[in-house]
C-alpha cells in the first residue's frame, strides 16, 4: 500500500474511532481490563507500560489506576525530541500535559527499562499482528531497542481490519485485546 493510500486509511480510521461514544468507550475499557487481569501475562509480568489515552485513542486512564492498584509497576511514555522513553509513575498525578496536551510523566520521575508489558495505541489493527500507528514509528523505534518486552494492541473492536499495510520497519504485534474477542495471542 502506498503513503497516499496508508493516509486515506488513518483518516478513516480516526473517523471510525471518533464516533465511539464515552459510554462506549467506558465500557470497552472496563471488560478490556477484565480480560486483561484474568490473563496469564497479567500474572507473568510486573512491569506494564501503557500509553495514556488522548481524545478518542483506546481508554487506559482506569486502566493505569487498576495496574496501580494490583501493585504492578507503571511506566508510561514521554517523547523526547525523536524518540520516546517511558518512566515510571505511582500515580497519574505524575504527569502533566505535554506535547499536544498529551498526560506525560514529570521530569523527576525514574526511567523504566525493566522487561515487561507495553500497552500500544493505534488506528487500526489486524489478527496477524499488524498496527497503525499515526506515522511517527516511536514504538517501532522503541520496540526496536526492547525487544523483550511483550506486545499488546489496545483497541476497539472497529479498529480490527483485514489487513494493515506493514513496511519492514513496523513491528508486529503478538496479542490484540478488544471487549469482544478478549486478549487473544495473534503472533
Amino acid at each position: 500500500m502506498n503513503q497516499i493510500d496508508k493516509k486515506a486509511l488513518r483518516k478513516e480510521m480516526s473517523k471510525i474511532r471518533g464516533h465511539i461514544t464515552s459510554e462506549q468507550a467506558l465500557l470497552a475499557e472496563e471488560r478490556c481490563i477484565h480480560f486483561l487481569r484474568e490473563s496469564d501475562i497479567y500474572k507473568e509480568y510486573q512491569w506494564f507500560y501503557p500509553y495514556i489515552s488522548y481524545r478518542s485513542e483506546f481508554p487506559t486512564h482506569k486502566l493505569i489506576e487498576q495496574l496501580l492498584a494490583d501493585g504492578k509497576c507503571v511506566a508510561v511514555p514521554k517523547v523526547e525530541g525523536d524518540i520516546m522513553k517511558f518512566y515510571e509513575i505511582h500515580s497519574l498525578d505524575d504527569c502533566a500535559p505535554g506535547c499536544m496536551g498529551i498526560l506525560e510523566p514529570v521530569d523527576d520521575q525514574m526511567e523504566s527499562v525493566e522487561d515487561g508489558v507495553v500497552l500500544l495505541p493505534g488506528l487500526a489493527f489486524d489478527e496477524r499482528g499488524g498496527r497503525m500507528g499515526y506515522g511517527a514509528g516511536y514504538y517501532d523505534k522503541y520496540l526496536s531497542i526492547h525487544k523483550k518486552h511483550r506486545k499488546i494492541a489496545l483497541a476497539f473492536d472497529c479498529q480490527v481490519i483485514d489487513e494493515v499495510p506493514m513496511e519492514e520497519h513496523d513491528l508486529p504485534m503478538e496479542y490484540l485485546l478488544t471487549a469482544q474477542a478478549g486478549l487473544k495471542r495473534i503472533l
